[in-house]
């Protein structure tokens, strides 16, 4: 089985959006394309996930930010962040105002779709 690229590097991999990216990098993108875009490839991430052994899961690397650091603890802030998120994203699409409807946005409910699959 191919690991995805992170499972392969032996120290962590560092982005601070804050620092690495242009202040205004978020404005310049394409909010469509990017939901659509963060939607495959977060289902392309989960399907190589639930491939993963029980051994695979365990496997260690070194982070300058953690004591102990493995394929689950890489993945487990992300599958909560991503909950989190859904949960918001469900309140714009099925609030009372209905926010995302009213600009016209229909990309963040297949981002709940694809998150909850």
């Amino acid at each position: 089985m191919a690991y995805p690229r992170a499972l392969c590097v032996p120290r962590g991999f560092h982005h601070f959006p804050d620092k690495d990216d242009e202040d205004d990098a978020l404005l310049k993108m394409n909010l469509h394309e990017s939901l659509e875009r963060f939607a495959q490839d977060r289902t392309k991430l989960v399907e190589r996930l639930k491939q993963l052994s029980a051994d695979d899961w365990q496997r260690t690397a070194e982070h300058g930010e953690y004591s102990h650091y493995s394929v689950f603890i890489m993945f487990r802030p992300l599958a909560m962040r991503d909950m989190l998120h859904a949960y918001r994203i469900e309140e714009l699409c099925c609030g009372a105002s209905c926010a995302a409807r009213e600009v016209g946005l229909t990309a963040p409910c297949l981002v709940l779709v694809a998150l909850l699959s």
